[in-house]
């Protein structure tokens, strides 16, 4: 017997996980600005050659979080297009199959 090479999908399932994304990220950008802000009153109080190198440092951190963040919200968006797509194919298939009977 042949491997099953079907598509199942629930386009729920996919609102649900993109749901989850948007909440995760939305919990991460929280958390991010907040260490920012802390970040910042360091800095307001830190000098000299060590502080610019943690300064620095800081600055690629943040940078590649933002990067994951940005990409985490573009993914949960995706899965949102993808449920509505998948939605419009069953709703198109479901109408070609009630016109044929």
């Amino acid at each position: 017997m042949g491997m099953d090479n079907s598509l199942r999908v629930d386009p729920d399932v996919l609102d649900h996980g993109a749901a989850q994304l948007h909440a995760a990220h939305d919990a991460i950008q929280a958390a991010l600005s907040r260490a920012h802000d802390s970040h910042e009153t360091l800095q307001g109080a830190w000098r000299g050659r060590t502080a610019d190198v943690g300064a620095q440092m800081w600055t690629d951190v943040h940078d590649k979080f933002r990067r994951h963040l940005d990409a985490l919200a573009d993914n949960a968006t995706k899965l949102s297009v993808a449920a509505g797509l998948y939605r419009g194919q069953d709703a198109s298939s479901g109408a070609d199959i009630a016109q044929q009977m």
